[in-house]
């Protein structure tokens, strides 16, 4: 299959564990590694997945470190790695994207600006040039340029009908889940700790700031309820 880049016009507008109804058509979110940095060849970034009824989605597949880690949690969740059918690469780095030969039918969206240092190969990919882009009803994907040189995050909008999400999922209904790949580093990251002290400030005395668009870590963590971050566990956002 030839490679060729497709430039996206379309412009609309706690641990998370399997449940044991993974494989049917409901919502459905895992973390697959959880990101950290422990030095050498231990840091890697988190690898998550997300599957609703139309799309089995992996966002970042860790460093190549971790693959063992990795191919333990797909086995452990009994997850057909052909049937996965996208991929998203939130930073073209070795640490948030080591593992990605193994999704061989995914389709990997990544920014444009990072088309060039994905190795020619027989996957297909998507370049993200615009602020978003749907993939489906449920699943979001933002262009943020905070921290440079910039990264995707995708955004998973879960319902609110209990009837359409798996059990490990059904908790989070109605909320916004943020998995943010380089944005977010941590929950204790300095800057992050700063800006998430002011949010939770401004609620307490009743104020939310609406976003329509995320340009940096300040508006994803306004948006969301949760954050899934580069490295680090799953937080949630207003404690």
């Amino acid at each position: 299959m030839t490679e060729e880049c497709q430039d996206i016009l379309f412009d609309t507008s706690g641990p998370i564990s399997r449940g044991k109804d993974f494989g049917s058509r409901k919502l459905e979110l895992i973390s697959l590694i959880e990101g950290r940095r422990e030095g050498a060849d231990n840091d890697t970034s988190s690898a998550t997945l997300v599957r609703t009824p139309t799309t089995t989605v992996v966002i970042d597949t860790g460093s190549a470190g971790a693959r063992e880690e990795l191919m333990a949690s797909i086995a452990g969740i009994d997850l057909n790695v052909e049937k996965v059918n996208v991929m998203v690469a939130t930073r073209i780095d070795p640490l948030f994207n080591g593992n990605d030969d193994i999704f061989v039918n995914a389709l990997q969206h990544l920014r444009k600006d990072e088309w060039s240092l994905v190795p020619p190969g027989p996957r297909r990919k998507i370049a993200i040039k615009d602020r978003f882009h749907w993939i489906d009803r449920y699943l979001r994907l933002e262009v943020v340029n905070d921290p440079a040189p910039g990264n995707l995050v995708l955004i998973l909008h879960i319902p609110c009908r209990e009837e359409l999400l798996s059990r490990s999922a059904i908790k989070y209904a109605g909320m916004t889940i943020g998995i943010s790949g380089p944005c977010i580093s941590s929950e204790n990251d300095p800057e992050v700790a700063e800006t998430l002290k002011t949010i939770r400030k401004k609620r307490k005395t009743g104020a939310k700031r609406k976003v329509q668009h995320l340009r940096g870590r300040c508006e994803l963590l306004e948006y969301c309820d949760y954050i899934v971050p580069a490295f680090g566990p799953m937080f949630k956002v207003i404690p």
